[in-house]
This record gives structure tokens, C-alpha cells and sequence, in this order.
């Protein structure tokens, strides 16, 4: 007679943490928890496996964990990547045709031409806004107008 196999994938949950790791930089057992709820005591368990296995190291940051040896190791041989989608798409700040930022779509769709901001740590007039699908552009030019429209980052 044949035994069906636990529905429980804990292989997977193994695997969102070392995604959540890429992404982030770092984790915590305590965000992963609130990521899944129902799986506390897998959650526990796994962190502590990676750990002994060099997928986690603990942090600087106490309760934040890294990627051990063994996460290095894989991504440097380009096996693993994130399972995130991109959320949004920068827009290269240029000033008088040189790039110097990367800015969010979040603070492109508060700009207009003629707006002037402080933005890349300068004073700057916007120009132009070039919306192209993974190359927008916000052209600037310096500006000496001390006045400038407020500007903040709304979030993904």
C-alpha cells in the first residue's frame, strides 16, 4: 500500500527565503513569519537548518540574517535570482546630457517640464520627460532659482 507524501513543500519555503535574500539583502525569521503565517515552527526549523548548511549567516543587525558561504558560492556562479517582479522602472536623470541618477517612476509622475527640484543633490529645471519602456529619461539643466517644488518617494 502506498503512502501519499506530506502536502507540505518545505522545499519551497527554503527556497522564498534564499529569493527574499536576494532581493532584500537581508531577512528575518520574523518577516518571513508574517509572510507566511501558517508555517511558524517550519519557519523556525528551516532558518536553522540554512544556517548550519551556509545558506544564512546572522547579520550585523541583530535577528537579520545574510547569505552564508554557500549562497555566495551559487551566486556568484549565477544560480539564483529573484522571483520578484521589478515593481517599478527607473528614469535616467540627466543634466546637461550626463547621467547622474536613477530616479523612480514614483518621483517622474510628480514632475513636470519647467518644475524646478532639488534632485541628485543639485538644483535642476526640468526640461523633458521621455517616457520610452525601460529607458525613460528626465532631461534637467542646473538651475540658481532658489524656490523649488516638493518632491517625495511614494513607494512602489
Amino acid at each position: 500500500m502506498e503512502i501519499p507524501l506530506p502536502r507540505k513543500l518545505i522545499s519551497v519555503l527554503g527556497q522564498q527565503t534564499v529569493s527574499c535574500v536576494y532581493e532584500k539583502g537581508r531577512i528575518s525569521l520574523a518577516a518571513m513569519k508574517d509572510l507566511f503565517p501558517e508555517e511558524g515552527q517550519t519557519l523556525d526549523d528551516i532558518f536553522i537548518t540554512m544556517e548550519k548548511r551556509g545558506w544564512l549567516k546572522k547579520g550585523p543587525v541583530k535577528s537579520l540574517f545574510q547569505g552564508g558561504w554557500r549562497y555566495r558560492n551559487c551566486l556568484f556562479e549565477y544560480w539564483i535570482w529573484s522571483n520578484f517582479p521589478e515593481t517599478e522602472e527607473d528614469y535616467a536623470l540627466e543634466v546637461s546630457k550626463k547621467v547622474l541618477a536613477d530616479i523612480p517612476r514614483g518621483v517622474v509622475a510628480q514632475l513636470e517640464p519647467g518644475d524646478r527640484v532639488n534632485l541628485a543633490g543639485k538644483r535642476l529645471q526640468i526640461v523633458e520627460i521621455i517616457h520610452v519602456r525601460g529607458a525613460g529619461r528626465v532631461l534637467a539643466l542646473p538651475s540658481i532659482h532658489p524656490e523649488s517644488k516638493e518632491i517625495f518617494w511614494l513607494g512602489p
